[in-house]
């Protein structure tokens, strides 16, 4: 039988399968090794007594810090800020074809490298460039809304758009027609047999914008009361149009036709049915 020691000194045994096992307590936990023969196993035994195995450590290797995102180019940050603000298609048309001045220097950098500096040499060298002083004047106002937005969400420090001066752009006075210029312009219009003719003395009688105009149908006449209903523009964007509702409840109203406007629609062809737009070309189009 094989020799056995003490709990605290070990044992050594076999196995049914014929191999030997030397087994202590250390720490509190049971350590084994394993031996052809019994020799082998009390060699091992000593080994362990004489200086026990140091504990396994497991080796966890700490989780490499995830990169920081890298911020957006200034033509990605303005698509992203554009679409938060949910504008009409139009609107932004517009807003991107004013922004695009600077774009077209700036589109690349990212928008944690922009500098009060750099943006404003942008805006001398566009001023210098080209006469379209109200577009840039309107871009400074979106592109500082729009670095503020980035500012808010904590993509930039500061915004540079702040430091950087306005262009300066003022409004030229306009000329308007003398009463005489108007009357005039009305008798020709309703005289002369030409195809847009109904439309430009109607906006003249009526005050209306061109997409308001464009935007009426028969059903929104009446001619009881001698008065149009507003209800809808036609909008062009690039070269596409659509048929959008007023931005304010105030856009909504009834416009009085004075004579020349009631004399303008009745030089018009009536549809057969009132859902059909007043004014489009033959094919139905707007002009």
């Amino acid at each position: 039988m094989p020799g056995k020691r003490s709990n605290n000194d070990g044992s050594v045994y076999r196995r049914k399968e014929g191999r030997w096992v030397a087994q202590t307590t250390i720490n509190g936990k049971h350590v084994s090794r394993y031996a052809r023969t019994e020799i082998e196993a009390f060699k091992k035994l000593e080994q362990l007594l004489e200086r026990p195995p140091e504990p396994v450590v497991e080796q966890v290797e700490a989780p490499s810090p995830e990169p920081e995102p890298a911020l957006p180019s200034l033509s990605l940050w303005v698509e992203q800020w554009l679409a938060m603000k949910q504008l009409r298609p139009s609107t932004m048309a517009m807003y991107r074809k004013t922004i695009g001045y600077v774009l077209r220097y700036l589109a690349a950098v990212p928008i944690s490298e922009l500098t009060p500096l750099m943006l404003t040499k942008t805006f001398a060298r566009l001023q210098a460039e080209t006469n379209a002083q109200r577009q840039l004047n309107l871009a400074h106002g979106y592109l500082k809304a729009c670095l503020e937005q980035a500012l808010d969400f904590e993509l930039i420090e500061k915004n540079p758009m702040l430091k950087v001066p306005k262009p300066k752009w003022e409004e030229q006075e306009k000329a308007y027609w003398t009463l005489k210029q108007t009357k005039a312009f009305i008798e020709t219009g309703l005289k002369e047999d030409r195809y847009w003719h109904p439309l430009f003395v109607f906006l003249v009688s009526t005050g209306m914008r061109i997409s308001e105009a464009l935007g009426l149908y028969w059903k929104d006449v009446d001619s009881k009361r001698n008065r149009v209903r507003i209800e809808r523009g036609l909008v062009w964007s690039g070269q596409t149009w659509s048929i959008q509702r007023p931005k304010t409840k105030a856009g909504a109203r009834w416009v009085t036709l004075t004579g020349s406007a009631i004399a303008a629609l009745n030089q018009l062809q009536m549809p057969e049915s009132v859902e059909a737009p007043i004014f489009r070309t033959h094919t139905g189009e707007p002009p």
